[in-house]
C-alpha cells in the first residue's frame, strides 16, 4: 500500500473514533437530562400542594397532579390557558394587570410573599388558598411558579375556635 493510503485510512479511523466519542458523550448528557426530568416529575406529582407554572404572559405551562385534584381540571385542559381561569373575580380580571405592573415597576405584590387568596374550581366553586409565587428564567425567558395549598379545613377550625371562645 502506498503511504498516503495508510495515512488516509488512519485519519478515517480516528475520525470515526472522534465521532463515536462525541455521540457517546451526547447520549450520556441526554440520559442525564432524561433522568433529571423523571426525578423532578416524580417529586412534582407526589407533592400534596398544587404547583402551577406560567409564562410571562400568564399562560399555564405546567401543572402537577395535585392541581388537577384541587381545581378539577385535567392537565391538558389547563395547558396554554391564562392562569386567571383558576381565580374568581375580582382577581380574574386583574391578573394580567398585576403581571404588567410587576414588569413595569418591579413592585412584587405576591412574588416571594405568601398570601391568602381565593381559588376557583372548574365547577365554579371558590375556596381559600395559601399562595406563594417565585420567579425564574429559562433561556432568558421569564416564568413564574405558584404553589397553592387549600386552607378550607384550617379556616373551618379557626372559625370553630372563634365560636368556642365566644361561649
Amino acid at each position: 500500500r502506498h503511504l498516503n493510503d495508510v495515512g488516509s485510512d488512519c485519519r478515517a479511523r480516528l475520525g470515526r473514533i472522534g465521532v463515536s466519542r462525541d455521540l457517546t458523550e451526547r447520549k450520556k448528557a441526554q440520559d442525564a437530562i432524561l433522568a433529571q426530568e423523571i426525578f423532578l416529575d416524580a417529586i412534582l406529582n407526589v407533592v400534596l400542594d398544587a404547583i402551577v407554572t406560567i409564562d410571562a404572559r400568564g399562560r399555564i405551562t405546567t401543572v402537577n397532579t395535585a392541581t388537577e385534584r384541587l381545581f378539577g381540571y385535567r392537565k391538558d385542559e389547563l395547558a396554554g390557558q391564562n392562569v386567571s381561569v383558576l381565580m374568581p373575580e375580582p382577581y380574574r380580571g386583574e391578573h394580567d394587570r398585576y403581571i404588567s405592573r410587576y414588569e413595569e415597576t418591579g413592585e412584587a405584590r405576591i412574588i416571594g410573599i405568601g398570601r391568602e387568596v381565593m381559588g376557583r374550581r372548574k365547577d365554579g366553586t371558590t375556596f381559600p388558598v395559601e399562595l406563594s409565587v417565585a420567579e425564574f428564567r429559562v433561556d432568558g425567558e421569564r416564568f413564574f411558579a405558584g404553589v397553592l395549598r387549600d386552607i378550607t379545613d384550617r379556616r373551618s377550625v379557626e372559625e370553630q375556635l372563634r365560636q368556642a371562645q365566644k361561649m
